[in-house]
């Protein structure tokens, strides 16, 4: 059973707005990662409150926003014991959470295949950068400080995963 009636021009409106609020806070937050190494809880929070919101609105099914939702739990439980291990750091687990939620539990794997192969040539790139020698003109971000771990602005390999897999999901199908 539906949560709202289904109204094609309300749905496709829902669909639109969340869509564009998607991608700009996807945007934002891997500008944001870039430059400071962080991702913002008020805006992952608010990457959650807009999908509560517009998902029933778009038409997303009850059913669909459950499937969705357990599929995205079992990502935050994975991304959580990365982050107690050390493996990533805790706004990328939660944008990585809160992004396998927007895009669908039908595209959480192709999402994390996606996102990993984004990051593995950030990962590429960002070392490739620190090889070159350090007076040449880029920015001091990617050269490693003495004793420095090795981070990697993650956010912007998430928003290439969510890029590559959104137009498979069901918020472009309202389209």
């Amino acid at each position: 059973m539906d949560l709202l009636p289904n109204w094609p021009d309300l749905n496709q409106a829902a669909a639109t707005i969340a869509v564009a609020l998607f991608l700009a806070a996807l945007g934002y937050a891997a500008l944001r990662d870039v430059r400071t190494l962080t991702v913002p809880n008020a805006l992952v929070g608010g990457l959650l409150l807009v999908w509560v919101v517009f998902a029933p609105i778009a038409g997303l099914s009850s059913r669909e926003m459950a499937l969705d939702a357990g599929s995205a739990a079992m990502v935050f439980f994975a991304t959580v014991a990365a982050y107690a291990m050390g493996w990533m750091g805790g706004g990328d687990s939660k944008l990585l959470t809160v992004s396998s939620l927007w895009l669908g539990a039908g595209q959480v794997v192709p999402f994390l295949m996606a996102t990993m192969l984004a990051g593995g040539g950030l990962a590429l790139g960002i070392v490739a950068l620190r090889l070159l020698p350090r007076n040449l003109p880029f920015p001091d971000r990617f050269a490693p400080a003495e004793g420095a771990a090795r981070e990697l602005p993650y956010a912007l390999a998430i928003a290439l995963g969510a890029l590559t897999v959104l137009p498979r999901t069901s918020w472009l199908g309202a389209l």
